[in-house]
């Protein structure tokens, strides 16, 4: 028999490219449905931080989680536990002419692809054949995002071009402030619209500060850009 207090879980994922005001209209209606009617838990699921500006600001009735990628050393343990490229060390799974090889790609993969969950997994269920491929398909449309911010056709593009020569003096875990940025970019809920069309750059929100969206976008820049 189910408790008297009991309430569903409610899980619902928003596409990335979703309206604004359709993310805006359907977090209304879910906050209505668990905080004032008490009927159900409703977890939210972003595409990605970008779409948070859309939430109403509601922080009484409603609390954001964010989700980082992996740690380098997380992405390892999920690396290893998948049998993926198996490193040197592991000699009961992985051959020793094969030892090189995979260690080279693994740090290929980490250091263009980076440590996002999806595409870790994405990598360790492809055939072993198109891994490369597909590693090179991102680093290619990395490529695309970053000239595309660059000539978004907005009046504030050419800052984009500056804030990406920071980014590339920066750490990826440090990135840009939003206070080193004030004096030529617009606040972040201006410029995120062009993030939303060119994914080169995020905001991320807990830390308030620009980073790349990938390590692919910090290498694209770099061969773009002249800083």
């Amino acid at each position: 028999m189910t408790h008297r207090g009991w309430r569903p879980t409610i899980v619902v994922e928003i596409d990335r490219g979703t309206l604004d005001v359709l993310v805006r209209e359907v977090a209304k209606v879910f906050k209505r449905l668990t905080v004032d009617l008490e009927a159900a838990h409703v977890i939210l699921v972003l595409s990605d931080g970008i779409a948070a500006f859309a939430l109403p600001n509601d922080p009484d009735r409603q609390t954001l989680v964010w989700v980082d990628d992996f740690t380098p050393d997380e992405a390892v343990t999920y690396l290893d536990g998948r049998g993926c490229m198996l490193p040197a060390h592991d000699k009961t799974n992985a051959q020793p002419a094969h030892d090189k090889t995979n260690a080279q790609r693994r740090r290929e993969l980490l250091m263009l692809g980076g440590t996002r969950p999806a595409l870790l997994r994405k990598v360790c269920d492809i055939l072993p054949a198109y891994r490369e491929a597909h590693l090179s398909a991102k680093v290619s449309s990395a490529t695309l995002d970053v000239e595309g911010l660059l000539w978004d056709g907005q009046t504030f593009s050419s800052d984009f071009g500056r804030l990406m020569c920071a980014l590339l003096n920066a750490t990826d875990l440090d990135g840009v402030p939003t206070s080193a940025a004030r004096d030529y970019l617009a606040p972040p809920r201006t410029v995120v619209e062009s993030f939303k069309r060119n994914h080169a750059v995020m905001f991320h929100m807990p830390t308030r500060t620009y980073r790349f969206h990938s390590p692919a976008h910090r290498q694209a820049a770099r061969s773009v850009l002249s800083c």
